[in-house]
């Protein structure tokens, strides 16, 4: 569930972008928190800009979580790995099984779901560029193998520095806030026509599978949801 009248019937690459103080953070944290509940999903957080994922990331432990650049660079180069090692894996029981293993996904082999939670990405990558290599294995490879990515950006005109060929691949694309139809165009496409409705904190526009947006309203963050 993303809200009360919005369920996802399977997870994919995500977009999030805001302005400051519209709540992208916040419904990261709310999803994050969601994927934990199931219990079948491995979180990863990373956070060049030290804020608010940075203390929450340091309850998963330095294995899961980074906010220096070349930390950043280095995490996301493991969880290619893991991919990599899951697809070995997926392949090698196909081939000994192929009845019951062929054309299936990481989860029906038995694997947890991974999601790397990306804070400010278009920072990060003003300050290094090493990554896109990695990111574009997972935004291409990762849905198979169970591993998505979660890109969070401050300002949508930075998705001018995030490559077409990264963000075209996420299925899930989230607004929050104002938007005007240049905005519009560089999240969800050029064309796109946004419906009309409030446009608040923590609400905005949501695009799943190239679909058109949507008005989309994040989950409310209770004061004591923290603890």
């Amino acid at each position: 569930p993303l809200n009360k009248d919005l369920t996802l019937n399977k997870m994919g690459h995500m977009l999030i972008t805001a302005r400051t103080g519209c709540g992208k953070t916040q419904l990261a944290l709310a999803i994050s928190a969601e994927l934990s509940c199931f219990g079948n999903t491995i979180l990863y957080f990373l956070d060049p800009k030290h804020s608010d994922l940075s203390s929450f990331g340091r309850f998963l432990g330095a294995d899961r979580y980074a906010d220096g650049t070349e930390e950043i660079d280095a995490k996301l180069h493991e969880v290619v790995e893991l991919m990599q090692n899951r697809y070995k894996v997926m392949r090698q029981l196909a081939d000994k099984n192929p009845e019951k293993y062929v054309g299936k996904s990481a989860e029906d082999f038995g694997f947890k779901s991974i999601v790397v939670v990306f804070d400010e990405i278009s920072a990060h990558l003003s300050a290094s560029k090493n990554c896109l290599a990695d990111l574009r294995q997972l935004t291409m490879l990762g849905r198979q193998a169970g591993v998505y990515l979660m890109l969070i950006m401050q300002d949508p005109r930075s998705t001018n520095n995030l490559p077409a060929t990264i963000k075209d691949q996420t299925e899930i694309k989230i607004a929050l806030g104002e938007f005007s139809g240049t905005l519009a165009s560089l999240v969800f496409g050029s064309g796109v026509v946004l419906p009309a409705g409030s446009r608040g904190v923590g609400e905005g526009y949501i695009q799943v599978n190239g679909n058109e947006p949507e008005l989309f309203e994040s989950p409310l963050m209770p004061p004591n949801s923290y603890d």
